[in-house]
């Protein structure tokens, strides 16, 4: 039986979320080396992205196997696979630089991937029910060692993040981590080695069966080359042995958008290009999900509107988005609406590429919260801080000012203008001044 790739379906009307409420960045600790001076285009801040909605599924699959292994466990390891092949997780070893961080995080993905492809195979045949004791002890060590990483993580998030997200995993390892107090690098190698000493005893037990001989082989021998081979390369080796094929999984290339994708002509002088989560509204996912709308958002849309066609582009799915946007936009004020079938895949991330859009970008703003999203044209890009609810935020009225600026300047290209103001503020920030005074006109020439 091959593993196919699974894609998940949310009961909730939001899917995985490409916003900074799902995705946190980590704080990883780079050499030590000479500050060169401090401009726009050397700026570049030293960033790892993980969600941490796909962490808490996978912790859901893993203790989900650790209670059953019946036939329904087999769309679980498909999403495990999925899931862990999608997210940073197999670039993890990157946060840390001492070498038994670095080797025992790398196992437990290489470990984990391997334990639930071997399960995959396993569920439903008769040597499955002979094996049962050694297969949970396998899962459990398997998602303790799980804890351990998502506990590495949560150290790692500035504290300054807090959000959904992070409680539900705060809460999550304060429950099912069982060795709370030891040091954590040394608990996950512990796993890791009562998941790899499981692994060894199926094989050499399975060996002997006809119809599992040259799998368990298989097996045997990626334990023995994955302290050495990447995290990439052991997947390689695990989907050759269980006969997962990668050219059936559909490429999220495949997928990219053609453009235009306003297929009308402009109304306005300039295009602004809005995200929707943790920009204008935070989503909260409780037993009645709700949104709650950021201070000044309908004085912002109203302003910006009598200067720029506005554009909503959104990574969620439509369904949740026209929920949201069917109350929200109750002056019409969106001239189109962009939802995630329009966003170009990139790992655990969608890109908003604005050359899609059919305009010309020295007349093109976007406006979200996280960078990656536009990370194809990052100088026509405005970083708004994520909002999750705090009454007295103002930055949309601070942005209100810069793009009206804009367009009463008539700037020829807005690019250019956001770079020049980019290099001001970064130069007050490293002379230590926060309170950003400055002429803005003076930029827009």
């Amino acid at each position: 039986m091959s593993l196919n790739r699974r894609y998940r379906r949310s009961k909730k009307p939001i899917l995985r979320s490409n916003s900074s409420s799902a995705q946190s960045p980590l704080r990883p600790r780079p050499p030590v080396q000479a500050k060169p001076k401090m401009t726009f285009d050397n700026y570049k801040p030293v960033r790892f992205m993980v969600n941490l909605e796909d962490m808490v599924v996978i912790e859901k699959d893993l203790a989900f196997l650790l209670e059953d292994l019946s036939i329904q466990s087999l769309s679980v390891c498909e999403d495990f696979w999925d899931i862990t092949d999608e997210n940073t997780l197999n670039q993890i070893e990157q946060l840390y630089r001492d070498p038994k961080s670095k080797k025992n995080l790398k196992m437990w993905m290489v470990l984990g991937s391997l334990a639930v492809a071997l399960i995959h195979h396993m569920v439903g045949s008769s040597s499955t029910q002979n094996k049962i004791s050694t297969i949970k002890e396998i899962v459990f060590n398997l998602h303790q060692g799980f804890l351990v990483v998502v506990k590495l993580i949560l150290k790692r998030i500035s504290e300054n993040v807090s959000n959904e997200w992070v409680l539900k995993l705060k809460n999550i390892v304060k429950a099912k981590l069982v060795q709370k107090n030891q040091e954590k690098v040394t608990v996950l190698k512990n796993c890791n080695i009562s998941v790899r000493n499981g692994l060894r005893s199926l094989c050499s037990t399975l060996v002997q069966q006809k119809s599992n001989k040259n799998i368990m082989i298989s097996v045997t021998r990626i334990l023995e080359v994955a302290e050495k081979a990447s995290i990439k390369k052991s997947r390689a080796f695990i989907e050759k042995a269980f006969g997962i094929d990668s050219s059936a999984i559909p490429s999220q290339n495949k997928n990219i958008p053609q453009g235009p994708l306003l297929k009308f002509e402009p109304l306005k002088p300039y295009t602004l290009v809005l995200d929707l989560d943790e920009t204008l509204v935070h989503y909260v996912d409780t037993e009645e999900p709700y949104y709650a709308i950021r201070p000044h958002t309908q004085e912002f849309l109203n302003q910006v509107s009598e200067f720029y066609e506005v554009v909503i582009f959104t990574a969620g799915v439509q369904e949740y988005a026209d929920w949201v946007l069917n109350v929200l936009d109750k002056d019409k004020v969106f001239s189109a609406r962009l939802y995630r079938q329009h966003t170009v895949p990139a790992g655990n991330v969608f890109v908003k590429d604005l050359s899609l859009l059919g305009r010309d970008l020295k007349k093109v703003v976007i406006v979200d919260n996280v960078a990656e999203n536009f990370e194809l044209q990052n100088g026509n890009g405005i970083l708004i801080r994520s909002w999750y609810g705090d009454q007295e935020d103002k930055a949309l009225l601070d942005i209100c000012f810069v793009l009206v600026e804009i367009a009463k300047c008539e700037v020829e290209d807005v690019r250019k203008a956001l770079k020049s103001l980019r290099e001001h503020l970064l130069e007050q920030i490293s002379q230590g001044d926060t309170k950003y005074h400055y002429n803005f006109k003076s930029f827009l020439s």
